[in-house]
């Protein structure tokens, strides 16, 4: 159920404006902005597509009440047993492990 939520957040879109810079005789600095997606349904095998959804994929366990009394390692394995079908997961499972707990301590979840 909240995966399809956490999914749903991945899929919104951000608007990047073009640079300032003159760009250079000739050319026309009246540039529109292009809506690009942000984040997509792909999962990566990297330590960056994990990151991209373990932060969302905390919040929302959070918000749920999952993480209640439990230690920093008990809140990572409960996030992490919700991600099992991560690529990264499956392939790395002690480096993804290093890496959400590298996230906790950045963002301190």
């Amino acid at each position: 159920m909240w995966e399809q939520q956490i999914k749903g957040l991945l899929k919104s879109t951000a608007l990047v404006a073009a640079s300032k810079s003159n760009p250079g005789p000739g050319t026309s600095q009246n540039r529109s902005l292009i809506p690009i997606p942000v984040n997509d349904d792909r999962q990566f095998n990297n330590a960056d597509g994990f990151a991209m959804v373990f932060d969302p994929a905390w919040k929302e366990c959070l918000k749920l009440g999952e993480l209640e009394d439990k230690s920093i390692d008990e809140k990572i394995e409960i996030v992490i047993k919700h991600l099992n079908d991560h690529p990264f997961v499956q392939s790395e499972p002690k480096q993804a492990r290093q890496i959400a707990q590298f996230r906790v301590r950045l963002l301190e979840l």
